[in-house]
C-alpha cells in the first residue's frame, strides 16, 4: 500500500490516459447489440437446427442479408372500396419501386390471390402484405424510414412490423432503458452518499472511482465483442451499470467507513489507509472475489444472453483494482478533506432496529430460525415458476412494430404472421409419391395436433386437401365412370333385347306374299298381252273399217266391249299394281326399320367393344385380362359386332333393290293410267262415231293414231312388268333366306343380352366396393379423432405418449390414402408447389404450421412441443428416424430458450454456490456457517420470486416473470447478496477473543448500519430501471429488491446469527 502511495500520481494519470483512450476507440454500442447482441439458440437446438437447415434450401426468411417486413393496413370498421383502392395503389407503388426500394419480393392479395383468405382479414377491416428486403448498407430503421415514404399517400393507419423490426424496437428500448437507469443510479447513489457521510466530497469520490471503473470495463468489453465476440447483448451494459454502480458503492461506504474509523483512532492518512485495507480491504477482496466467481461462472453457461453478463466478471475485476489503486490514492490525497465539511469521527452509529433483532437471535436461536423458516418457506412454496415468453412484452406500445403485431392478432389467426416451419433433409428424394404421402401424412396429423390451426405443405399448399390427390376421391370418379359404361352396356343390353324382339315379331308368313306378288305379275303381263293382241286387232279393224256403217257400227259396239274388257283388266292390273306398290312400301318401311336396328345394334356392339377395352385398360379393370369370363364376353362381343356388320349392308343392299322395283312398278302404274285414259277417249270417241257417220272417218283416224300410240307403250309396260317379276324373284329369294337366319340371329341377340347382363352385374359389384370405400373413408376419418389408438399413438413410436398431447392422432383409413397419379407429380402445376416447400434438389421438404395461439405465449410452446412427438412418431414409422429435422419460429426458439436457460440455469446456479461456498469456508474457516449462508440466499431468492409474482399479477397484467427473471435475478441475489454475509462474517471474525453468540451480536452492531445502507443504496440502483419501461428490467429490479431485503432484514440480522448461536450453544456467552 505503501508503494501505492508514493506512485499516485503515476497510477492517477494512468487511469485518466486508460479510460480516454477506451473511449475514443470505443465502438458504436447500439451497433453492436445490433451486430453481435441478439438473442440466439445455440447449435444442436431444433430451432437453429431449422434455421440452418432453411438458409441450405435457400429460404429468403433465413437469409442474413434479407429481412422479412409485414405490412399492416386496417380500420376500425370494414374498409370500403376507396379505401381499398388506395391500399391497391399504395402496393402497387411499391411493386414499381422494388429496385429502389431494395424489394426481393412482395406477396400481396392481388399477386398472390391464391394467398388472398390468409392475407385479408375475414372481418374485411385489415390488410396484411409481406416483404422480403434486402438489408446490404441500411440499416433497419432506413429501411423501414424508406417503406414508410413510399407508404405516405395512403389513407389508411398502416404499420410496418415483422420479426426483425421488433428486435429492433427492443433493443431501442433496452438502450433507452439504459439512459434512464444511469441517470437515475446516479442521482440516487449521490443523494444517498450525502446523507449517509453528510459531505459532498465522499460522493465524488466514490462516483469517480466507481465511473472509471465502469467505462474501462464497457471499453475493454467492447473491445473484446467486436474483436474476438465476446459474448455480448442488449443487457450487457446495463448490468454492468447496475453491479458497478451498486456494489461499488457499497464497496465505497465500507471502506470510507472504516477509513473515517482509523482517522479518528490514528491521525495518520497513510496508517488510516493501510489499517483500512487491511481489514476493510480484506472483506472487499472476499467480496468481490465471491461476486467475481459468481459472474465468471456465467461464462459456462451455453446460452449467449446469459453468457453476456460474464462480462460483469470483467467489470469486478476493474472495480477491484481501482479500489485498491485509485481509490487509496485519492484517500492519501485527500485525508479527512474526504469527509468535508463533517469531521472524522470514531465509530458510527449502532442501528438499534437490527442490533435488537440481533440480540433476539442469539437468546432465541432455534425460534429465531423457526420464525424465519415459517415466514419464508411457505411463500416461497408458492412459486409457479410460470414464465413468460413473450418480447413484445418488453417493447413499448408506442412502437409501429408492436401496434402492427397486435392488429394482426386482433384481426387474423394468432399464429397467422409468425407461423412455425418444421423442416426435414434426408438422403431420398422428397418428391417420388411415396415420399409425397409421407409429407401428407405429416400435414395431416399436425394439422390434428391441439393448437395447431392450419398446416401448409408441398401437397396442400394452400392449407387444404386437394380432394383428387385421395383415393376416396378417385375410388368416388372410378365409380362414377363404371356406372356410367355400366349404364352403356345397359343401353345396348335394351337395344339388343328390343331388336331380338323385333325379329321375333316379324311374322315368316309375309315373306310367302312374295311368291303371290310374282303370281300377280304374271296374270298382269298375260292381261297385258291380251290387251296388245286387242288393240292390234282393233287396229285391223279400224284399217279396214270402210265396208259400211252396219259394220262400223258392229265394230265400233265390239271396239266398246273390247274397251270394257280392257277398261275392266285395265282397272284390275292398276287395283293390283296398287296393292303391290303398297305391299312394297310397307315392306320397305320394315325393311328400313330393321336395317335401322342393325345399325343401332351394329353401333352399339362396336360401342360396348370400346367400353370392354376401356375396362380393361383402366386400373380398376387391372386383371380382367385374366379372367375367363370377360375374355368369354369379349370374344362374343367382337363377334356380334361382325354379324351384325354384315347383316347391316345386306339388309342396305335389300332395301336398295326394294326400292328399284318400287320405282318400276310406279312407272307401270303412270302407264296403266295413261291407258286408262286412253281407253276413255276412245270409249268417248266410239259414241261419237255411234252419234253419226260424218265423223266415223276422223274418229277411226284419231282412233288409229291413238291405237298406234297405245300399242307402241304396250312393249314397255309388258318389258316392265317382267324386271318388276325377275326382282320379286330375287325379293323372293332373299326374303326366305332371311326367314331362314332370323332364328339364328334372335337367338345370336338373346346370348349377347345375357353376357352383357353378367357384364353389368359385374360392373355394378366392382361400384358397390367402390362406393363402399368411399363411404367408410369419411366415417372413419371422423371417429378417427377420437380413437382410443389415437390418443395412445400421441406419445411416439412406442405409444408411451400422454394421450391429452396430441387430439385426434388415429391412423388415416387407407381409402383416405393420398395417392398422387404420375402425371399430376410431374405437372407443371404440381412443379410450383415443390419449388415453394421443398428445396432445389427435392431432398430437403418444409410445412408452413400456423398455430391457434399468440406464437409468443407458453400455450405455442405446447403446441410445438406436440409437434415434435407427432413428427418423430411418424418418421419412425416411414424410415426417416435418422432424417435431420427441426422446427423454426417465435415459439420453437422459445421453446429451445425455455430449455437451454433451465440446463443452463440448473448447471450456472451448481458452479456459482460450490465456487461461493468455497470462499465463504476460507473466509470463515467453518462448514454449518457458508451452508447457513448459501441457504439464506437461497430461500431470500425464492421467496422474492413468489413475491414478485404476486406483486405482478396484483397489480399489473402480466402475471407470469420473464423467461430471464429467474437466471438473472439468482445470479444477482447471489453474487451480490453474498457481500452482506461476508461484511457480517470478517467483522465476526474480527471478535475473535469473544464467545461467538457476543462476537456475532458486535458484528452486526458494527456492520447493520452498513448492511443496511448498502442493502438500500443497491436497491435504490435496481430501482433505478423503473423508469426503463422493460419489463424484465423492472421485474428482475423487484425480485432482487425483495430478496434484499429480506437478506438486511430476517436473513442476516435473525437467521445467520441464530445459526451462529445454535452451532455454539456450548460456549460461553
Amino acid at each position: 500500500m505503501n508503494t501505492m502511495l508514493k506512485w499516485k500520481w503515476p497510477i492517477i494519470a494512468a487511469w485518466i490516459v486508460v479510460t480516454v483512450a477506451l473511449l475514443i476507440i470505443m465502438p458504436d454500442i447500439g451497433q453492436l447489440v445490433r451486430d453481435k447482441g441478439q438473442i440466439g439458440v445455440p447449435e444442436g437446438y431444433s430451432s437453429s437446427e431449422a434455421s440452418r437447415l432453411l438458409k441450405a434450401m435457400g429460404d429468403e426468411s433465413e437469409d442474413e442479408r434479407q429481412m422479412s417486413v409485414i405490412l399492416v393496413f386496417g380500420a376500425k370498421e370494414k374498409l370500403t372500396a376507396d379505401q381499398m383502392a388506395g391500399i391497391e395503389q399504395g402496393l402497387a407503388g411499391l411493386e414499381s419501386e422494388k429496385s429502389k426500394l431494395g424489394l426481393a419480393s412482395l406477396q400481396t392479395h392481388v399477386n398472390f390471390p391464391e394467398a388472398k383468405d390468409q392475407l385479408l382479414s375475414a372481418d374485411g377491416t385489415t390488410v396484411m402484405a409481406i416483404a422480403s428486403v434486402e438489408t446490404e448498407g441500411r440499416t433497419k430503421d432506413e429501411i423501414r424510414d424508406s417503406l414508410s415514404a413510399a407508404l405516405e399517400g395512403v389513407s389508411v393507419p398502416h404499420y410496418l412490423t415483422g420479426p426483425a423490426l421488433i428486435n429492433e424496437d427492443f433493443t431501442k428500448t433496452t438502450q433507452e432503458g439504459v439512459k434512464k437507469t444511469e441517470l437515475v443510479a446516479v442521482l440516487f447513489i449521490v443523494v444517498v452518499l450525502i446523507l449517509i457521510f453528510r459531505s459532498p466530497i465522499t460522493p465524488l469520490i466514490s462516483l469517480l472511482t466507481v465511473a472509471l471503473s465502469f467505462l474501462v470495463s464497457l471499453g475493454i468489453v467492447t473491445q473484446l465483442v467486436d474483436k474476438v465476440d465476446f459474448p455480448f447483448s442488449g443487457f450487457t451494459q446495463i448490468f454492468l451499470v447496475l453491479v458497478l454502480f451498486g456494489i461499488g458503492t457499497d464497496y465505497n461506504i465500507l471502506l470510507f467507513m472504516r477509513f473515517k474509523e482509523e482517522l479518528a483512532r490514528t491521525g495518520s492518512r497513510v496508517e488510516a489507509i493501510i489499517r483500512t485495507y487491511k481489514t476493510a480491504g480484506k472483506t472487499v477482496l472476499y467480496s468481490g472475489a465471491a461476486v467475481l466467481i459468481g459472474f465468471c461462472a456465467l461464462g459456462l453457461a451455453e446460452f449467449q444472453l446469459f453468457k453476456s453478463a460474464s462480462a460483469v466478471g470483467i467489470g469486478v475485476g476493474v472495480l477491484l483494482v481501482s479500489l485498491f489503486t485509485f481509490l487509496p490514492v485519492v484517500m492519501g490525497l485527500l485525508g479527512r478533506f474526504s469527509f468535508w465539511p463533517a469531521k472524522a469521527s470514531g465509530e458510527h452509529r449502532e442501528n438499534r432496529l437490527l442490533s435488537g433483532i440481533t440480540g433476539f437471535a442469539v437468546k432465541r436461536p432455534y425460534w429465531s430460525i423457526v420464525i424465519t423458516l415459517a415466514i419464508a418457506v411457505p411463500i416461497a412454496a408458492f412459486y409457479s415458476s410460470q414464465l413468460n415468453y413473450n418480447s413484445l412484452d418488453e417493447v413499448d406500445d408506442s412502437y409501429t412494430s408492436v401496434q402492427g403485431i397486435h392488429a394482426i392478432y386482433e384481426h387474423y389467426s394468432a399464429g397467422q404472421a409468425m407461423p412455425a416451419t418444421l423442416v426435414m433433409t434426408t438422403d431420398e428424394k422428397m418428391d417420388d409419391a411415396g415420399n409425397l404421402a409421407f409429407i401428407d401424412k405429416v400435414t395431416e396429423q399436425l394439422t390434428r395436433v391441439d393448437g395447431v390451426d392450419k398446416v401448409y405443405s408441398a401437397t396442400r399448399p394452400k392449407g387444404e386437401k386437394i380432394a383428387e390427390l385421395y383415393t376416396s376421391n378417385q375410388s368416388g370418379k372410378l365409380s362414377e365412370g363404371i356406372a356410367q359404361a355400366n349404364e352403356g352396356i345397359g343401353t345396348i343390353k335394351d337395344g339388343l333385347a328390343k331388336a331380338a324382339d323385333q325379329v321375333a315379331a316379324v311374322p315368316s308368313g309375309d315373306f310367302d306374299k312374295a311368291a303371290e306378288l310374282v303370281e300377280g305379275t304374271k296374270k298382269v303381263q298375260a292381261g297385258v298381252d291380251q290387251a296388245i293382241a286387242a288393240l292390234n286387232r282393233i287396229a285391223t279393224g279400224i284399217g279396214q273399217g270402210t265396208a259400211g256403217a252396219g259394220e262400223l257400227k258392229k265394230g265400233i259396239a265390239d271396239l266398246r266391249g273390247g274397251l270394257a274388257t280392257l277398261s275392266e283388266k285395265t282397272g284390275t292390273l292398276a287395283t293390283g299394281l296398287g296393292t303391290i306398290s303398297g305391299g312394297y312400301d310397307a315392306l320397305l318401311a320394315q325393311f328400313k326399320t330393321v336395317q335401322q336396328s342393325a345399325e343401332s345394334l351394329a353401333a352399339a356392339a362396336q360401342a360396348m367393344n370400346a367400353s370392354v377395352a376401356k375396362l380393361e385398360q383402366s386400373e380398376a379393370g387391372a386383371g380382367l385380362a385374366d379372367n375367363a369370363d370377360f375374355a368369354a364376353i369379349k370374344s362374343a362381343s367382337a363377334a356380334l359386332a361382325e354379324q351384325l356388320a354384315k347383316l347391316s349392308a345386306g339388309l342396305e343392299t335389300l332395301n336398295g333393290q326394294l326400292a328399284s322395283a318400287n320405282a318400276t312398278l310406279a312407272q307401270a302404274a303412270q302407264g296403266l293410267k295413261q291407258v286408262q285414259a286412253g281407253q276413255a277417249q276412245l270409249e268417248q270417241g266410239a259414241e261419237q262415231l255411234e252419234t253419226g257417220a260424218s265423223s266415223l272417218q276422223d274418229g277411226l283416224s284419231e282412233a288409229g293414231a291413238g291405237q298406234k300410240a297405245v300399242v307402241g307403250e304396250l312393249p314397255a309396260l309388258a318389258d316392265g312388268l317382267e324386271s318388276i317379276e325377275a326382282g320379286q324373284i330375287k325379293l323372293n329369294e332373299g326374303l326366305e333366306s332371311l326367314s331362314a337366319s332370323l332364328p339364328e340371329l334372335q337367338t345370336g341377340l338373346t346370348d349377347s343380352v345375357n353376357g352383357l347382363q353378367k357384364v353389368s352385374d359385374g360392373l355394378a359389384s366392382t361400384t358397390d366396393y367402390l362406393d363402399e370405400i368411399a363411404g367408410t373413408s369419411g366415417a372413419d376419418g371422423a371417429d378417427g379423432a377420437n380413437s382410443a389408438d389415437g390418443a395412445d399413438s400421441a406419445g411416439g413410436a412406442n405409444g408411451s405418449g400422454d394421450a391429452s398431447d396430441v387430439s385426434g392422432q388415429g391412423a388415416t383409413n387407407a381409402a383416405d390414402t393420398f395417392f398422387i397419379p404420375e402425371e399430376v407429380r410431374t405437372g407443371a402445376e404440381f412443379a410450383q408447389s415443390l419449388d415453394l416447400y421443398e428445396s432445389e434438389d427435392r431432398h430437403t421438404a418444409k410445412w408452413s404450421i400456423v398455430l391457434s395461439d399468440d406464437p409468443y405465449s407458453t400455450a405455442a410452446m405446447d403446441t410445438i412441443a406436440r409437434v415434435h412427438k407427432v413428427y418423430e412418431r411418424l418418421a419412425e414409422e416411414s424410415g426417416f428416424a435418422n432424417a435431420e429435422y427441426g422446427i423454426g419460429g417465435v415459439s420453437s426458439q422459445n421453446l429451445d430458450l425455455e430449455e437451454v436457460s433451465s440446463g443452463d440455469f440448473t448447471r450456472t446456479a451448481a458452479i456459482m454456490l460450490i465456487g461461493i461456498l468455497l470462499v465463504l469456508i476460507v473466509i470463515s474457516r467453518a462448514l454449518w456457517l457458508p451452508v447457513a449462508v448459501i441457504g439464506s440466499l437461497v430461500l431470500a431468492y425464492y421467496t422474492a420470486l413468489t413475491g414478485t409474482e404476486w406483486i405482478f399479477g396484483a397489480f399489473t397484467t402480466h402475471g407470469e416473470l420473464a423467461w430471464t427473471i429467474p437466471f438473472f435475478s439468482f445470479i444477482m441475489i447471489v453474487a451480490l447478496g453474498v457481500d452482506y454475509s461476508i461484511f457480517l462474517i470478517m467483522r465476526y471474525q474480527e471478535y475473535g477473543e469473544l464467545a461467538p453468540r457476543r462476537a456475532i451480536h458486535e458484528a452486526m452492531k458494527h456492520t447493520g448500519g452498513i448492511i443496511l445502507s448498502a442493502a438500500i443504496i443497491l436497491s435504490g440502483t435496481f430501482a433505478a430501471m423503473y423508469p426503463s419501461a422493460v419489463l424484465t428490467l423492472v421485474q428482475m429490479a423487484t425480485v432482487v429488491i425483495l430478496a434484499l431485503m429480506l437478506l438486511a432484514f430476517l436473513f442476516l440480522p435473525l437467521f445467520l446469527p441464530a445459526v451462529v448461536a445454535a452451532l455454539n450453544r456450548s460456549k460461553a456467552a
